[in-house]
């Protein structure tokens, strides 16, 4: 990957996170594990385990990676109703 997002983070050791909804739900959508929600404030942070797999999907991700139409609209379902809610996955 080219240049680290400021807003891509660390959070626990094996966990990692990240505020954008979209990529979340991309990750959701190829099979990643959502792990939860960290808040700090009003922003979210969405956290996936740390993997073999997570920096091939980011990049995947920025580059055009396709994901089911139908799996990207229920993971971005799911991860919209998980944060307004203020519940766990």
């Amino acid at each position: 990957m080219k240049d680290k997002d400021p807003n891509l983070e660390n959070s626990e050791p094996n966990l990692w996170r990240t505020p954008d909804l979209y990529l979340a739900g991309f990750l959701k959508a190829k099979g990643l594990i959502f792990s939860g929600v960290e808040r700090e404030g009003r922003r979210a942070f969405f956290l996936f385990p740390q993997t073999p797999l997570l920096e091939e999907f980011i990049e995947d991700f920025y580059n055009g990676g396709a994901v089911s139409a139908l799996g990207y609209k229920e993971s971005l379902r799911t991860l919209r109703e998980i944060i307004y809610s203020g519940g766990r996955p």
